[in-house]
């Protein structure tokens, strides 16, 4: 759902008081928004665009976390504690958000209360999704995983995905080797197409087909 619905579920004169509140920026594809280890500087509300989220590992390799699509929002955590941002996010195509930092914020909840509502949503949502890739990851095959992450991504991105093989790997919570030997079954059952950088999805009943629980 996207957040200005959400905003107004809670309350229809929420979305006027977020945006009275918030500021616009506009990032070309892989401009980065916010690095890991940044002060925060607010929750950023996806008006237009695609990012990806991801962390780094002690030996300083790049982890993807996730993928986060217009409509949906990002760095919430920004308005409850000034800690350090736990993740880079980089703009995956042209993005435009809405940025709602935590003075505004703070003003936000004297005026409009039910804002805590809005936000208790978005965690609750990140809560079950983590939830949900934790259970993913205890009885799912490393296989299954990289179908379910090509098909999702593939909606995502219009069937064509622009990731690497090396994103698509951390987004799947494998190696590389193992994205790639999915990937060329794949191909042979022609499932997808593989181009420099991208992945075409043309059969996604046959990506359904491999994961059971779909």
């Amino acid at each position: 759902m996207h957040w200005r619905q959400r905003l107004k579920d809670v309350h229809p004169r929420l979305v006027e008081a977020v945006l009275a509140r918030t500021v616009e920026r506009s990032y070309s594809a892989d401009m980065v928004l916010c690095h890991e280890g940044d002060a925060p500087d607010g929750m950023y509300l996806l008006e237009q665009g695609r990012v990806l989220v991801q962390s780094s590992t002690v030996d300083g390799a790049a982890v993807g976390l996730s993928v986060v699509d217009e409509g949906d929002v990002v760095g919430e955590q920004a308005l409850l504690a000034q800690t350090s941002r736990s993740a880079t996010v980089i703009a995956v195509q042209a993005t435009m958000v809405r940025l709602l930092r935590p003075t505004q914020f703070r003003e936000l909840r004297l005026e409009r209360p039910e804002i805590d509502q809005f936000l208790v949503s978005v965690l609750d949502g990140r809560l079950r999704e983590m939830s949900r890739r934790l259970a993913e990851a205890a009885h799912s095959t490393a296989e299954e995983r990289v179908c379910r992450r090509v098909l999702a991504l593939g909606s995502a991105f219009n069937g064509t995905i622009q990731l690497s093989q090396s994103t698509l790997a951390s987004l799947a919570g494998t190696t590389r080797p193992t994205v790639n030997r999915v990937l060329q079954d794949l191909v042979r059952e022609e499932s997808i197409r593989l181009r420099r950088s991208r992945i075409e999805v043309i059969n996604p009943e046959a990506l359904v087909a491999r994961i059971p629980d779909l």
